[in-house]
């Protein structure tokens, strides 16, 4: 019997999606072939992270034409089953990606397997999803046209975070969802911590708007503390048994990180205000 939801991860950069996703290779959920090192699904890169929408979202004709050839692509594949014009409208979306100067981290071998993608195996895989980091940005649209999904949000402590190199969500989607003028403000751990906050925030509203069924906080400094009970609390939401009943093979995909990096710095600058928020966004005991 297949599973009858859609799994989605997403989170900010460094976040620890790519062990969720490994997580649900496990699971039997088939989350897609065109993946780079990190486990992302490149067809999904493609179709939305795209520089023109770093501007302002997508019109509702140009998101749902993404959103439906990815769901076809992993449901059903594209090979003899291409809409009319998507080939070309795919080719343009690279070329505009390339014209800028945009790493999209996808090549033309990507695009090329998109094109003959095949329906995934049934008999191997329970049902499907994908982990793409950038996934959040998108949710209420992606929540709308798919009832039947369940999405996975990690997050790690802003006060590390913010430490970080990864910050090139902010550099994409600031000005989008954080209404931050990314080209002119000078990048500093303050400044990174504000777009950690406003998007965790907004992504939790969505969460309580779409409901616990459908939205699951996965806080990952828990994970690397104390997998099983993290570990539990994603199985129960998914609705999935680890393989043999057993959560230990789970368990040792988790690999401790460093946490309270933060506290190397103690010249950081945050406000009281910006620790609250991350003590409300469930780091109350982490950032002391």
């Amino acid at each position: 019997m297949q599973y009858p939801h859609i799994v989605a991860v997403g989170g900010l950069g460094g976040s620890g999606t790519r062990v969720v996703a490994r997580m649900l290779q496990m699971l039997d959920i088939y989350i897609g072939d065109s993946l780079n090192s990190k486990l992302d699904n490149l067809w999904f890169t493609l179709l939305f992270k795209r520089p023109a929408w770093f501007r302002a979202m997508p019109q509702p004709d140009e998101f749902f034409f993404a959103l439906n050839l990815f769901r076809r692509a992993m449901e059903e594949g594209l090979t003899d089953n291409l809409p009319n014009g998507a080939e070309a409208r795919l080719r343009t979306i690279m070329r505009e990606a390339e014209e800028v100067g945009f790493f999209l981290g996808v090549t033309p071998a990507v695009l090329t397997e998109l094109f003959h993608s095949r329906r995934y195996d049934r008999q191997l895989f329970r049902g499907w999803g994908w982990k793409e980091p950038n996934t959040h940005v998108f949710l209420p649209q992606v929540a709308a046209a798919i009832p039947n999904l369940k999405y996975v949000h990690v997050i790690r402590n802003g006060l590390d975070m913010a430490f970080s190199k990864n910050q090139q969500q902010r550099a994409n989607w600031g000005a989008v969802i954080g209404n931050a003028d990314v080209h002119t403000v000078p990048l500093t751990p303050s400044v990174a911590l504000d777009f950690w906050i406003t998007a965790n925030r907004r992504a939790v509203e969505i969460g309580r708007v779409i409901g616990p069924d459908r939205f699951h906080l996965l806080n990952y400094d828990r994970l690397c503390a104390s997998p099983g009970g993290e570990i539990r609390g994603l199985l129960d939401f998914l609705g999935i048994s680890a393989p043999g009943a057993d959560p230990v093979p789970l368990a040792e995909l988790v690999a401790p990180v460093s946490v309270g990096r933060f506290r190397s710095h103690p010249d950081h600058g945050f406000t009281a205000a910006q620790i609250q928020a991350v003590r409300d966004l469930g780091f109350a005991d982490a950032v002391d």
